[in-house]
Parts: structure tokens; C-alpha cells; sequence
């Protein structure tokens, strides 16, 4: 699996059929009417992969024994490692068969046909937000990938249609009103991992504008709200109290780094940068000097709302929901969420410039609350 690993990130010289995506080797589907979101723009692709490089040298020797046992001591055991391990080979099934699927016994992609052929899970998604998007995503690449004529459940031709208008719906909703499980430091990366792997191999060029369209919105929100390593609060559904400590700064950090040119010794464990580090999208230029506060006319005040939990809740989008207010100086940002209550929200923070990365100051929530609103037990109205 190390050797897999290593020779996937430079397969260009080790397999004439692994012919991994990077900028220089896409066809951005908006380059031409909107030339400033080409990812052809991003400004530090030298620096981008020197910390690729650093996280290879940190995942090539994980000892997936951990997951192997199960996460809970004592059982599960398992339960984690496929996933552990498709990060290894730098992939989910959607990033994997377009990358690797030469690899496969033909025995072994007849089994994946049948599978997927007969799977409903595609198109009636079931989990939190998160679940849901992987799942729409995926339903957007697999149908290209896999043997036979069948996918979900009905005829491919059929199934590709149904899940470019899900996409189509979903991207409407988050342009219209955001993202239902908003600013999340886990969870953000989830839904991007699906867009990217989109972007990168459907061959329907609509659905890989859409996914663009979507990536964008992710990040230019990421970009807002990112301080030297940490995703500002207020969030849902996670905080980042360190710098590069979270799955989404994880990412921040592969695409921007830390300032003054500073490095991390070392990058172990970020499994889910896999994506991003085996794409052909950036972050554009004007994305990349948002997120790195190289902007004119500082400070400057943001009012943002926040939406329903509407996709993952199966609802329809309505912005408004909760209300925030985000100050972003030279040196410091400051967030705070002022109208809405909900479960796993951090509604403050201050996070301060440092030569290694910001230094932060968080404030959460009351504990019992939940997923509607409603306040049980806190003593406020």
C-alpha cells in the first residue's frame, strides 16, 4: 500500500494510464466566461507541492493497525479501516476507479456493476448533509466508471440525468440560501471532497460546471472566515482551536499555507487532503488573497446569515436562520454568531496573526438544544 501510494501521487512516470489531474492538464469549464476563477490562476503551486511532498513523507508510514482493531476499544473492528485505507490509496470509489480502476481483476469490476447496479442509495440518500452530498456527488462520476448498464437502479443514461438535476437543485440551494450544515471545520471538506471529485471526472461538462460553481462557493465562504491556519468561528458542527489541527485547516494549509513563509515539520495524518492534493482545482487567485487577507481597505466588517439545516433535513433552502457578524483586521479576525441557536455551534472566536499561525479564543453554546432550534432547558427565550 505504501508503494500504491507513492507511485499514484507520480504516476505520470511510473504508469502510462494513471494520469493524475493538476491544473496544467485541465479544461476548466469556466474559464472562458468567468477567466479570474481559473484555477490556472492559483499564485503557489511550487509551495502547494512541497507540502504535498510533506504530506506523503507523513501518511507513507501509518500504521493502519488502529484501525484494523476497531476506533472503540473493543469492538467495531473494521468499521474504519476501509476508510482509512481508500485514503491511502488516495480515494474514495469516485476518485479511485477514474485514478485506479485499471488496477482491478475483471472478477472485481463485475462485483462493483452488480453493486452499484443495484444500489438505491444513490438517488434516496439517507445520513446527515454530509452523507448526502458524497452520495449525490458521487452518483454525478460512478455511472461513467463502472461496467455494465445499470446504475441505481435504472438504465445509466437515465441515472446520469437524475443526478445532474439533484446537483443542479442542490447548487440553486446553495447559492439561494448556503450551506444547511454551515462552516463546519469537519464537515466542509466532505462535500468539497464530492465536487472535486466532479470537477475532475464526470464527462458531462454541465455537472463539472455546476461542481465548480459549488467548490467557489465553498471556499470564497472558507476564504472569509480563514485566519493563518484556522477556520474563524462562528461554526457548525466543529471548531478549530489550533492552527491546522482540523480537516478543513488541514486543507487551508495545503492550499495557503502559514504566513511569513513559515513550515510545518511535519504533515502526518492528513489523510484528507488527498483530494484536493490529487485534483486539478485551486483556489483562484482572488480566492487565495481573501484567505490570506491581501486585500485593500482593511479592516472591514462582514454581516452573513446562515440557513436552515435544509438539505440535510430534506426542507426547502431558507437563508436568514441565524445571523453573524465577522470583523477582519491586518492582524485579527473576530466572529460572533448574535441571532439563532442550534446544536454544535461555537459562536465566537478571536483568532490573532502569529509567525506559526493564529492564536485563538473560542466561546460555544448552551448544551442541550438540537437539530430545530428549539431551546430545552436553558433558561432563555
Amino acid at each position: 500500500m505504501k508503494a500504491l501510494l507513492l507511485c499514484a501521487l507520480f504516476a505520470t512516470s511510473t504508469h502510462a494510464g494513471w494520469n493524475i489531474p493538476s491544473p496544467a492538464k485541465a479544461n476548466d469549464p469556466a474559464a472562458k466566461q468567468a477567466p479570474a476563477s481559473d484555477p490556472q490562476t492559483y499564485p503557489d503551486e511550487a509551495g502547494f507541492q512541497k507540502r504535498v511532498k510533506l504530506i506523503v513523507d507523513g501518511l507513507k508510514d501509518e500504521d493502519l493497525g488502529k484501525w484494523r482493531r476497531g476506533y472503540f476499544s473493543g469492538g467495531d473492528p473494521g468499521k474504519f479501516l476501509p476508510g482509512a485505507a481508500m485514503a491511502r490509496l488516495l480515494a474514495n470509489w469516485a476518485r479511485f476507479l477514474p485514478l485506479f480502476g485499471d488496477v482491478l481483476t475483471e472478477d472485481t469490476q463485475k462485483k462493483l456493476a452488480d453493486a452499484h447496479g443495484r444500489s438505491n442509495r444513490y438517488f434516496n440518500q439517507t445520513g446527515t448533509e454530509n452523507h448526502k452530498i458524497m452520495w449525490l456527488a458521487a452518483a454525478n462520476v460512478m455511472p461513467h466508471y463502472v461496467q455494465g448498464d445499470r446504475f441505481s437502479g435504472q438504465g445509466k443514461t437515465q441515472a446520469i440525468a437524475e443526478a445532474k438535476k439533484q446537483l443542479r437543485n442542490y447548487v440553486k440551494g446553495l447559492y439561494a440560501a448556503g450551506q444547511g450544515e454551515w462552516d463546519s471545520s469537519t464537515y466542509l471538506m466532505f462535500d468539497l471532497h464530492g465536487m472535486l471529485n466532479i470537477y475532475d471526472f464526470a464527462k458531462d461538462e454541465e455537472a463539472r460546471l455546476l461542481a465548480k460553481a459549488a467548490l467557489d462557493w465553498y471556499v470564497g465562504g472558507y476564504a472569509l472566515k480563514y485566519r493563518d491556519g484556522v477556520y474563524t468561528s462562528p461554526n457548525q458542527r466543529g471548531f478549530a482551536g489550533t492552527p491546522v489541527s482540523t480537516i478543513s485547516d488541514q486543507t487551508g494549509w495545503l492550499w495557503w499555507g502559514l504566513p511569513g513563509g513559515h513550515q510545518l515539520p511535519k504533515a502526518d495524518g492528513f489523510r484528507y487532503t488527498m483530494h484536493p492534493a490529487t485534483s486539478s482545482w485551486r483556489p483562484s487567485k482572488i480566492l487565495c488573497n481573501i484567505a490570506r487577507q491581501n486585500l485593500p481597505n482593511l479592516p472591514v466588517e462582514q454581516r452573513n446569515t446562515k440557513p436552515n439545516y435544509w438539505y440535510g433535513g430534506n426542507l426547502e433552502p431558507k437563508a436568514g436562520h441565524y445571523a453573524e457578524t465577522v470583523y477582519i483586521a491586518p492582524q485579527f479576525t473576530i466572529g460572533t454568531l448574535w441571532n439563532g441557536h442550534g446544536s454544535q455551534i461555537s459562536r465566537f472566536m478571536v483568532a490573532v496573526q502569529s509567525d506559526k499561525g493564529a492564536v485563538t479564543f473560542t466561546g460555544g453554546n448552551p448544551r442541550q438544544s438540537d437539530h430545530t432550534g428549539k431551546k430545552t432547558g436553558i433558561g432563555f427565550a
